[in-house]
């Protein structure tokens, strides 16, 4: 997840990238690019060839909130343990 960090006077834009694939990932994060006039690119690629990304933007109001959102409903959100489970776990600890 990446939020990039506002102008003076400009609203700020959060996107998350959630990159699927077993094999292992190929990041390249602001490397000079001949090709694109010497600015800096941000590039990924998989060993294997397959390429499972999804992008999740921040929705009209540009929060991380949405991000978080949008990234639950893709993944699931994680379920809380029954109640017996906390306290076991804390009568566990030897004060």
């Amino acid at each position: 997840m990446a939020c990039a960090p506002p102008a003076p006077g400009q609203v700020g834009f959060a996107y998350g990238l959630f990159f699927n694939n077993p094999s292992q990932p190929v990041f390249r994060l602001g490397t000079q690019s001949q090709f694109f006039g010497g600015t800096n690119v941000w590039s990924f690629e998989a060993g294997e060839g397959q390429l499972d990304y999804f992008f999740f933007g921040g929705g009209p109001d540009h929060t991380m909130n949405q991000v978080l959102q949008r990234y639950a409903e893709l993944t699931g959100s994680p379920t809380l343990p029954p109640k017996w489970a906390f306290g076991y776990h804390l009568s566990r600890w030897s004060y």
